[in-house]
Formats: structure tokens, C-alpha cells, sequence
């Protein structure tokens, strides 16, 4: 699982956001359209690790819209 494309994230606040929602969900399975399918605890600890870390691990240090 990786954080969100920095060439299509127009507002990280808001990518942020999107995954605590969709970790809140407790989804049992993503099939997201690309990538392979991932499910389980597989999947548990990989929202919470990309929540946990989204600012200093998946959101980049510099781009277009970092500080907008």
C-alpha cells in the first residue's frame, strides 16, 4: 500500500482525511482498481501505518500543492 500520487494530490489535508474515513470503515477486503486486492490484517496494519506515519513517510516534502 502506498500514500496518495503527489502529481494528482491537490490537497493533502484532504488525502489525510479520506484515509482515517476509509480506515474508520474497517474494511475486510480493498480492491481499489489498481494494484492487487489486499485484505485482512494485511490490510488493518496498513491503513493504520499509513495514517500513523501519512506526514512524515507518504506526504512529500516539496511539490505544487504541499502548502496549499
Amino acid at each position: 500500500m502506498s500514500g496518495p500520487p503527489r502529481y494528482f494530490t491537490t490537497s493533502w489535508e484532504q488525502a489525510l482525511h479520506s484515509i482515517v474515513e476509509l480506515q474508520k470503515l474497517d474494511p475486510d477486503v480493498a480492491i481499489t482498481g489498481h494494484g492487487v486486492p489486499i485484505s485482512g490484517e494485511k490490510l488493518k496494519k496498513n491503513l493504520e501505518n499509513l495514517v500513523a506515519n501519512f506526514n512524515e513517510v507518504y506526504k512529500p516534502d516539496y511539490g505544487k500543492f504541499i502548502n496549499e
